[in-house]
């Protein structure tokens, strides 16, 4: 309304019609009130409201505890898109040492698949019954298969 009345105050009928100019007035007169209501406003530190990070904020578990938010974001625990992709490389690694010769997927499966976890090449040979060197050999050739078949 303001821009209204100073255009109509400031109008010169020289300049041409009067709408053009109304328009044009009305613009600037809104982009500036645009700008100082949209324009972050100093607050000093003392007035300003206490908030609690909200990290710090507590939320409801599975079991119905109270417990902070960091905690339950920082979970180790894998998401369900992780176990399903965990689930599905498995499975096709497995796939791919089925695809083996017969002496590569022995040397695989007692170095890396049976027991509790990776076995040395010492423990490999006994079980095998072959030197340390020839289960590291035998270990590079089939995961070079590995390779190409998993590609």
């Amino acid at each position: 309304m303001l821009a209204l009345v100073r255009s109509a105050a400031s109008y010169d009928s020289e300049r041409g019609p009067w709408e053009p100019y109304l328009n044009a007035a009305v613009r600037r007169s809104l982009g500036v009130e645009l700008r100082r209501l949209t324009s972050p406003v100093y607050v000093p530190r003392g007035a300003r409201p206490e908030r609690r990070p909200r990290a710090a904020e507590p939320v409801t578990n599975d079991e119905g505890d109270e417990v902070p938010l960091v905690e339950v974001l920082a979970s180790e625990a894998p998401g369900p898109d992780e176990q399903v992709e965990t689930a599905v490389v498995v499975r096709l690694v497995r796939l791919a040492v089925a695809a083996l010769r017969a002496n590569d997927r022995r040397v695989v499966r007692a170095r890396w698949l049976d027991g509790d976890g990776a076995r040395t090449l010492d423990a490999a040979g006994l079980v095998l019954g072959i030197t340390r060197q020839r289960v590291c050999q035998i270990e590079a050739r089939a995961f070079g298969r590995l390779r190409t078949v998993l590609r």
